[in-house]
């Protein structure tokens, strides 16, 4: 479905090593640099087993970044 409905491309796009933080191996990047979808999906799967492996034990999360919402713009104006 997400390859049909176009997501897959960025669902790649958006998964890049700067959202992972720096925690892949030289391996798991290149295959998540790959265009080809199927090599994308194997370094995806690589890094997330690793990760799990890691954290299984409730180990505090280092790798995941979190991002920062923008500012929403107030809804109602104050008038004075």
């Amino acid at each position: 479905m997400a390859r049909l409905s176009g997501e897959l491309q960025e669902y790649m796009r958006v998964a890049s090593g700067r959202q992972l933080c720096g925690n892949t191996t030289d391996f798991e990047q290149s295959l998540l640099d790959s265009r080809d979808s199927r090599v994308w999906l194997e370094g995806l799967k690589m890094y997330t087993r690793r990760w799990v492996e890691q954290h299984r034990d409730g180990t505090l999360d280092h790798w995941t970044v979190l991002r920062l919402q923008a500012p929403q713009k107030e809804a109602f104006e104050t008038r004075g």
